[in-house]
């Protein structure tokens, strides 16, 4: 566990990812853990954690790791995007930004082979 700079939050506590990045996490008694913005102390932060001390804490979304915009956030956490060259991964990131804006909360279990073809080729019709 990582130290809390002071002042320390009541309610608040901080730990690692599993990819060595440290977030925070409002739970109060056994109530619903939220995960809070970063940086710690920050406007976003302060926000967030006054809405959680009244009580208005969102609701946790059920199918969140079923979306399109998990997917693509998964793919960026990978090691197969982590071995991609900075060019590539910056091209990829371009379409991947584009497509979550079209379909980002989508279930990707719904996208089809032919929703695929059908976006690549109007992508090549608009830039021919």
């Amino acid at each position: 566990m990582v130290d809390m700079p002071k002042p320390r939050f009541p309610f608040v506590r901080r730990e690692t990812t599993r990819h060595g990045k440290p977030v925070c996490y409002f739970r109060r008694g056994d109530g619903p853990r939220v995960r809070m913005p970063e940086p710690y102390g920050g406007k976003a932060f302060i926000e967030a954690y006054r809405a959680a001390l009244a009580g208005d804490a969102p609701a946790p979304k059920k199918n969140d790791k079923a979306s399109f915009r998990w997917l693509c956030s998964s793919y960026r956490e990978s090691a197969a995007w982590a071995h991609l060259a900075p060019g590539t991964r910056r091209a990829r990131e371009n379409i991947l930004r584009a497509a979550c804006l079209k379909i980002g909360d989508d279930p990707f279990v719904d996208i089809s082979a032919r929703d695929i073809v059908a976006s690549v080729d109007s992508r090549r019709a608009f830039l021919s």
